[in-house]
């Protein structure tokens, strides 16, 4: 028996569905003290949680926040949200998630995944459409397409980091990639089955 082969059920502790999770690890502030770790979960209707342990789990307020939340990450000492009518949603270090903003994307898709890598923020859309940023506050629309320059219009639910690649799952069970060498096409790739792939 192994890790995720068997879960606990936490209580249940909003009325809300829950559409993404996030961890921070533990670190030592500047006055050398020790921070301990953090999940975020977030969801519909502005709904987030935090728990130091993944098993006792408290809410966070969140007055001006009520749009579905669809995904969540921590890095670059911040963490990162994003949501129903491309809202990006950012708390930094120092507020650990206790209080957040509301940052201006100027878009209105809707985003639905999220991810961080070599100083580059990404997030999934609709249509194929996206975002990314280098600071977390200051964001830039970007339209996925295939190595033949034609649109990927498909719905971005997954998005994920590895071996060089951005690889990014959508509706339709469709796949595509981006290499790290490669600065605006994609490749797609191939997917017996049919159906949705909701996440990486």
């Amino acid at each position: 028996i192994g890790i995720a082969t068997c879960f606990v059920v936490a209580n249940k502790y909003a009325d809300q569905q829950f559409n993404g999770i996030a961890y921070r690890s533990s670190y030592v502030n500047d006055n050398g003290g020790v921070v301990g770790a953090a999940f975020i979960a977030v969801g519909n209707n502005g709904a987030m949680y935090k728990s130091t342990t993944g098993e006792i789990w408290t809410g966070i307020t969140t007055s001006s926040i009520t749009t579905n939340i669809n995904a969540i990450e921590y890095a670059n000492d911040q963490w990162i949200a994003v949501g129903a009518g491309g809202k990006v949603f950012r708390s930094t270090k120092e507020q650990d998630g206790s209080a957040w903003q509301v940052v201006g994307s100027g878009t209105t898709f809707a985003l639905w995944s999220l991810s961080y890598q070599d100083n580059v923020w990404y997030a999934g859309g609709g249509n194929g459409m996206g975002l990314n940023s280098v600071n977390g506050f200051e964001w830039y629309k970007k339209h996925m397409i295939s190595s033949d320059e034609t649109p990927v219009g498909v719905v971005i639910n997954g998005l994920t980091y590895g071996d060089n690649k951005l690889v990014a799952v959508g509706i339709s069970s469709n796949i595509h990639y981006s290499e790290f060498e490669v600065s605006k096409a994609i490749a797609t790739a191939t997917v017996s089955a049919a159906g949705t792939v909701n996440g990486v």
